[in-house]
């Protein structure tokens, strides 16, 4: 098309400081779809004769074939229609990241609902993180004797892990060899919806400005309850674990949040995503129906975790200071102080971790401290705060117990001035109840 293609093109050769030319990553129209074509042109039946000085086709066959030319025979043909979209709409749209380790016996299904998404414009970078069933291998002989569609195995791209990552860091390393603008966090166990992509597109469509896309979940397996998702907003997501993990989201939002945080110790990384993405204020946007499916088992990792569920909490609530009160975080610290030996040595295996984040390694050291103090540990206690006082996304955390732990050690007065210096760049601090009990516990105590 020489007026709509051709033209501008060489204008903007001639006159870069008047054109700025983009690429279709940042301007497509996703919804390939017989409606979306009639949103796109309002309603305007486009018609071949009323164009026909503008195109140009290479043979008179051609030009017999697209003599009545209209969109809606484009929907005759599901191959011309995917033509059509390769040159307005990126391939992938969406990365779907799946980590995998110990899930083989379900990691086909997880496979089975992407291949199976109406809209095609997909890829699966599935994560091996030192599987001991094979699942990666598993995934691959799959896609090789066409499981995931005729012509579509070079849509799985599969990396095999040396070392267990856990589950964050493997999101983590899937999304960045990803291709996709989209990202969809698949558990191996879970599953999507065929229609998922399909209709997030059709919503990217009529509002280009959205970063975030969700749905409601339903369980299965051992529970058929259906999560009906709150709206993303920060009363919600305060309470309760925002948003399904498979939700969509741009990768551009991953880089600018630092992606998935290895911190806590029995899981919940997704949680403390949303609350990241929460912060930065992404626009988002809720999709009618259950679009996603979660598989409750009795005996998984979350449910372990259950035990040992208020102290984590308390530690993803330390990790995001400007969504809370500082008296709720302050009763929080207490409730670390108390956690339980078993997250006490995983937070000490996580130290060990070499792709574990110094940020990261820096609230264990900190909720480390917390316990010491709390035992009597002061020495061990004050070694850790003073380890991670320069760590700027803890704030004023760790230089408050460095200051009670010194109260302990060397009394009021050498604690005093730390507290009041400490006051005086977090006002915050003075005006809650919560802080006052804490420095008369330490004038007691010491």
């Amino acid at each position: 098309n020489y007026h709509s293609v051709v033209l501008p093109k060489e204008l903007a050769k001639q006159h870069p400081e008047m054109i700025t030319q983009f690429g279709y990553q940042m301007f497509h129209w996703p919804l390939w779809d017989e409606g979306g074509i009639r949103t796109m042109l309002d309603s305007f039946e486009y018609g071949y004769s009323m164009n026909r000085a503008v195109h140009v086709w290479n043979t008179g066959m051609m030009r017999s074939d697209f003599r009545n030319f209209s969109m809606s025979w484009c929907f005759q043909c599901h191959s011309t229609l995917i033509s059509m979209m390769r040159h307005y709409v990126p391939d992938p749209l969406f990365s779907v990241v799946i980590p995998c380790h110990n899930q083989a016996r379900y990691v086909i299904e997880a496979l089975v609902t992407v291949s199976a998404q109406s809209f095609p414009n997909w890829e699966i970078i599935l994560v091996d993180d030192k599987s001991p069933d094979g699942c990666g291998m598993l995934a691959q002989d799959f896609a090789a004797r066409g499981g995931l569609g005729p012509g579509n195995e070079h849509r799985l791209k599969v990396l095999t892990s040396p070392i267990n990552h856990g589950l964050a860091e493997s999101r983590n390393l899937g999304i960045k060899a990803a291709r996709g603008v989209w990202i969809c966090a698949l558990d191996a166990d879970d599953k999507l919806g065929p229609n998922y992509f399909f209709d997030a597109a059709h919503e990217m469509t009529l509002q280009p400005e959205l970063q975030l896309i969700y749905s409601n979940q339903k369980f299965f397996q051992d529970s058929d309850w259906v999560w009906p998702v709150s709206k993303f907003e920060t009363g919600s997501a305060m309470v309760r674990g925002p948003l399904p993990v498979m939700s969509l989201y741009l990768k551009s939002l991953w880089q600018q949040v630092g992606g998935y945080s290895s911190a806590l110790p029995w899981g919940n990384e997704d949680y403390d995503f949303w609350l990241n993405v929460l912060a930065i204020g992404a626009k988002s946007k809720k999709l009618s129906g259950n679009q996603v499916f979660y598989r409750f088992k009795k005996d998984s990792m979350m449910r372990a975790g259950d035990a040992y569920g208020e102290e984590e909490r308390a530690m993803l609530r330390s990790r995001h200071l400007d969504l809370y009160h500082t008296a709720k975080l302050l009763r929080d610290h207490r409730l670390i102080m108390t956690m339980a030996n078993a997250t006490r040595q995983r937070l000490l295996r996580l130290q060990g971790v070499a792709t574990v984040s110094a940020e990261d390694k820096a609230f264990g050291v900190f909720w480390m401290a917390l316990s010491d103090l709390h035992e009597g540990r002061f020495a061990e206690a004050l070694q850790g705060f003073r380890q991670v006082l320069k760590v700027e996304r803890l704030q004023w955390q760790p230089a408050l117990y460095e200051a009670l732990t010194v109260c302990r050690l060397q009394g009021r007065a050498a604690s005093a001035p730390m507290l009041r210096k400490l006051t005086q760049r977090f006002p915050r601090l003075n005006t809650t109840g919560e802080f006052q009990r804490h420095d008369r516990n330490c004038q007691a105590s010491a």
